[in-house]
């Protein structure tokens, strides 16, 4: 394959010479069959891996009476060159085809380039609805991303000049191929009034200044149009990350502390050589000039130009980007206000902070692009304490992103594989057909109405310092002495199991009529489900088993599965972590799971305090714990656990003490880290 400068050179005589001499491609096959099967083969691919073969049917092949087919199967074949290699190959092909036609193929494939490269119309754009119009947004934008890197090595190597060259249509040229009727493409060329003249000129007469080059006009109908909302942004810092060093003439903060590292890893090397080592080691370095090939066709003007429409626009990205970094500490204030009055999110809320925070770190990483190729500084985020913090470090760092691990040594988990285990949950809907997924809809309702119930009776003890602990302290007789004493010799022995059985029946109190009956295949699968729980010790096994169940998933099954996740053995503490994965990754689609084993977890913990005896030590161990691991997997409301907290803090004696510490061992570090409770922990853990 040629060079640039020898490709460049065969493209500007191309240009020069105009129409080619049809007694010279007389010869040429015409048969309709292998015209066609270029075309296809073009709208196929331009990669590397077919270039050689289209590059032998261009001398080979007649064409001419093809053109405008062609050019139709080039811009689709341009869309399958993602690789270096493959943008190349493609640029020799199309090079290939304009030194054949420069007067037909190149003038037609420019005004199809332009058009390409076009901004949407505001006025289509605003008659979409939003989903609609954020996918076509996304496809437009990985067109023209592809198509931008294309036209750039096309305008480098001399094939494209200006947008005026192009011509919409063959009739828009004379026979001789010299002169264009100039139709203009929207939103680059003003009037059709600028035909463009081809015969023979020098070429730095013919090539225009540099804000009418095509990639200037391109990149400024992108750019100059988008100044509020920065949709185009990607395209920006995908043009100047493969092209701000070769075309712009600027070494980005990364690349030069790169090379200074390079730099005096070499001095070290040479220090440690010989003399005359390192004399030869010396001599093929000349200069140290940071241009590459290619940047020599760019004139002072055209760099200009380009660099200044690009330093407007980044100065247009900064004020976005702080009032967006504005907008998200606004909101993330929000929520943290919302969890400690209500206890959780709505899921509209938590949808919608999800997308404009990954709205947010793409309008960064973006910004960081811009300003690293461009040699510039960020804007001043300045992060307050409880804020969502993002990673934002100063483009003049060598690194682009702070390390993710720097983060995680002082975050609410100990380590990345515990951060996966609570966070990374599978989504059912992707894995089970929704069908599986369905609920029943009064059910819903009926459900919302009792727990609304229940929160009103409960939460009356909650704000009044748990009268949970004065209804224990009312218990016993009237003498101040030792009252916990009396309460252990008051109550009679009680076999720990027969608490959770309490709980259950308490919490399944509710009307079975509308449960259908399972089928005896189904109880069988259940069955065998509930028999393997104590034995699913890893991540992958538990997840599989929230799958298997969505299968066999009825009201009657929840239940009894319920059942089998609270009856856990109290020796076997090790299955807690897996049991409360197992209920977080159901519990999204079955409200009714986690409600049941919470309220009975939440009665249990009731009854165990109002049992002052030391011998149920597992079983308070136990339920402080399931709460603790649910709680990291956020099914544990944070109003819920801090009253656990105080009850046992309240009457820090005896049992309580190991409550407190489990808790803490559980899930402290969670609620002290994580910016929703972290205030409150720290004041109840200090108070």
């Amino acid at each position: 394959m040629a060079t640039k400068s020898d490709l460049r050179e065969a493209n500007r005589l191309a240009w020069e010479r105009g129409k080619s001499d049809p007694s010279q491609y007389k010869n040429l096959d015409s048969n309709i069959k292998k015209n066609t099967a270029f075309i296809k083969k073009c709208k196929a691919s331009l990669a590397a891996d077919s270039a050689q073969q289209l590059l032998n049917d261009i001398k080979k092949l007649s064409l001419e009476k093809y053109i405008s087919e062609v050019v139709g199967g080039v811009l689709d074949g341009m869309l399958k060159c993602k690789s270096s290699g493959d943008v190349a190959a493609c640029v020799q092909v199309i090079s290939a085809l304009h030194q054949r036609f420069p007067d037909t193929f190149t003038l037609l494939l420019t005004h199809h380039l332009a058009r390409a490269m076009q901004p949407p119309s505001k006025q289509h754009l605003a008659s979409l609805p939003q989903e609609q119009r954020d996918k076509e947004e996304s496809s437009r934008i990985s067109r023209q991303r592809t198509y931008l890197r294309i036209v750039v090595e096309l305008w480098l190597a001399g094939v494209i000049r200006n947008v005026q060259d192009g011509v919409s249509s063959l009739a828009s040229t004379n026979l001789e191929g010299v002169e264009s009727q100039g139709d203009g493409v929207a939103g680059f060329v003003g009037s059709s009034s600028t035909s463009s003249k081809r015969p023979q000129k020098k070429e730095s007469e013919k090539q225009p200044a540099g804000q009418e080059n095509f990639v200037y006009t391109v990149l400024k109908g992108l750019l100059l149009t988008d100044m509020d909302q920065h949709v185009n942004l990607p395209l920006a810092a995908s043009f100047l990350k493969n092209y701000g060093q070769q075309v712009l003439g600027i070494t980005s903060r990364k690349q030069r502390a790169a090379q200074q590292q390079q730099k005096e890893e070499d001095e070290e090397n040479e220090s440690q050589q010989l003399p005359s080592e390192a004399a030869a080691a010396a001599a093929p370095v000349t200069g140290g000039s940071s241009t590459t090939e290619g940047s020599e066709f760019v004139t002072p003007e055209q760099r200009a130009a380009l660099k200044e429409l690009f330093v407007d626009y980044y100065h247009s990205v900064e004020k976005h980007l702080v009032k967006e970094h504005k907008h998200i500490k606004r909101l993330d204030s929000r929520n943290r206000e919302t969890l400690f009055t209500r206890g959780e999110l709505s899921e509209e809320t938590k949808q919608n902070h999800e997308k404009m925070t990954k709205a947010y770190e793409k309008l960064l990483n973006n910004t960081q692009t811009l300003a690293d190729a461009l040699d510039l500084e960020m804007p001043e985020l300045p992060e307050d304490e409880g804020v969502t913090r993002v990673s934002i470090v100063s483009a003049g760092s060598a690194h682009a992103f702070a390390d993710a691990k720097d983060m995680l040594a002082s975050g609410i988990w100990e380590d990345e594989d515990a951060r996966k285990f609570y966070e990374d949950l599978p989504d059912l809907q992707v894995l089970v057909p929704g069908v599986f997924l369905e609920s029943n809809p009064p059910k819903k309702i009926e459900t919302t109405d009792e727990s609304k119930e229940e929160e009103e009776t409960e939460q009356k003890p909650a704000d009044n310092e748990t009268p949970t602990e004065e209804k224990v302290n009312e218990e016993p007789p009237p003498a101040t002495s030792t009252p916990p004493a009396t309460d252990d010799n008051d109550e009679p022995d009680v076999d720990p199991s027969e608490l959770m059985e309490d709980a259950l029946k308490t919490v399944d109190e509710e009307d079975d009529t509308n449960a259908a009956p399972a089928k005896p295949t189904q109880l069988a699968q259940l069955d065998a489900l509930i028999a393997r729980l104590p034995t699913l010790g890893n991540r992958d096994l538990i997840d599989a088993a929230a799958v298997e169940f969505c299968y066999i998933n009825s009201k009657a099954a929840r239940k009894r599965l319920v059942k089998a996740l609270l009856s856990v053995p109290r020796q076997r503490v090790d299955l807690l972590p897996y049991y409360a994965r197992f209920i977080a990754i159901l519990s999204r689609y079955f409200n009714d799971i986690s409600d049941t084993v919470l309220a009975a977890l939440d009665h249990e913990f009731k009854g165990l305090q109002r049992k002052k005896t030391q011998d149920l030590l597992e079983s308070r161990v136990k339920n402080i714990r399931f709460l603790g691991e649910l709680t990291k997997f956020r099914v544990t409301p944070a109003h819920t656990i801090f009253h656990v907290f105080k009850v046992a803090l309240d009457d820090f004696t005896n049992q309580n003490i190991d409550i407190v510490c489990n808790l803490l061992e559980t899930c402290g570090r969670f609620l002290l880290k994580s910016a929703e409770t972290g205030v409150r922990m720290s004041n109840m853990a200090s108070g």
